[in-house]
């Protein structure tokens, strides 16, 4: 009687290390491809919410100008209280107000754009990302050179903005590293410096569709009264115009449309 065979032990297949090689080629190469696509998806994500955040700043100047007849003022005060319109919209009419460590947080909430880098990596930073026009929410302590004879900027009212639509109200604004990555309250150098000599103010029969000096783009001490086109790989910004609408405005595309007020 023949023995019987005794049974072959199992024998494993393991990766060579060319197939691991490969295995990971493969995986490196999906990423490669991938990755691009899903940090565009997320600054698209961001830039939506800024936008949105833009709109409900648009909202809240609206209800201002209900309450007071006028459209926000940009800065009222240095002395003794310091006072802009980060505080007058955002405390009382974007639900931004509070008391002690609660303020940071809710001014993150209604102030901040999230493309803006710097300060998000400061959770509960008060820090403000926005700037506002230099004359339809000016500091009411500059001069109004366009008037002339010592007068002041004053309040505006939206019904007085010819082309409301073309006119930005609040745009993405420029960070200061030095003060908490905040953006001036007002880009007063949007155009420029034409605030400070003509007051943006144009004539009738003026071109507007003139390319206007925006500044150079970049998040640093001196350059934080300019607009920040943080947006699409830093060539878009965010603003709202008088109308409440949101537009995207190109860095080295925005004209003189979007800035300079027409006379009546």
């Amino acid at each position: 009687m023949l023995a019987s065979a005794s049974p072959q032990p199992h024998r494993r297949h393991a990766f060579t290390l060319i197939e691991l090689l490969v295995v990971i080629s493969i995986i490196a190469l999906l990423i490669a491809v991938l990755l691009p696509a899903l940090q565009a998806a997320r600054e698209t994500a961001r830039a939506t919410k800024c936008g949105a955040t833009l709109r409900q700043i648009g909202i809240a100047v609206a209800a201002y100008e209900v309450d007071y007849g006028v459209m926000p003022i940009g800065i009222h005060s240095f002395s003794p209280v310091y006072f802009d319109w980060t505080f007058s919209l955002a405390d009382d009419y974007m639900g931004g107000g509070g008391d002690g460590p609660a303020i940071g947080q809710q001014r993150e909430r209604v102030l901040q754009c999230p493309s803006a880098e710097q300060a998000v990596e400061t959770p509960g930073s008060d820090a403000n990302h926005y700037s506002s026009h230099p004359r339809l929410m000016p500091n009411v302590l500059d001069q109004d050179f366009h008037a002339g004879g010592g007068a002041l900027l004053q309040a505006y009212r939206s019904d007085q903005v010819l082309d409301a639509s073309d006119k930005f109200l609040v745009i993405d604004g420029a960070l200061n590293p030095s003060q908490n990555d905040s953006a001036e309250p007002i880009a007063r150098n949007i155009d420029g410096f034409r605030i400070f000599y003509q007051g943006l103010v144009e004539a009738p029969g003026t071109d507007l569709d003139v390319t206007i000096d925006t500044g150079d783009n970049t998040d640093s001490v001196g350059n934080t009264q300019q607009p920040r086109f943080r947006h699409g790989g830093n060539s878009t910004a965010n603003a709202v115009h008088v109308d409440g609408h949101v537009q995207t405005h190109r860095f080295g595309e925005m004209t003189a449309r979007a800035t300079r007020l027409i006379e009546p």
